[in-house]
């Protein structure tokens, strides 16, 4: 979740075959990607 000017995002993604990895990536363009947190279930 993020929240910035008032306006909040927040993005949850749930993976139902977790047999297989996982690949991410998170990119920003004129912007800081901070405080990133991964949680496994």
């Amino acid at each position: 979740m993020t929240e910035n000017l008032g306006i909040r995002i927040e993005n949850e993604t749930i993976v139902s075959d977790s047999t297989k990895p996982v690949y991410v990536a998170l990119t920003g363009d004129q912007v800081a990607l901070t405080d990133i947190r991964i949680r496994d279930i």
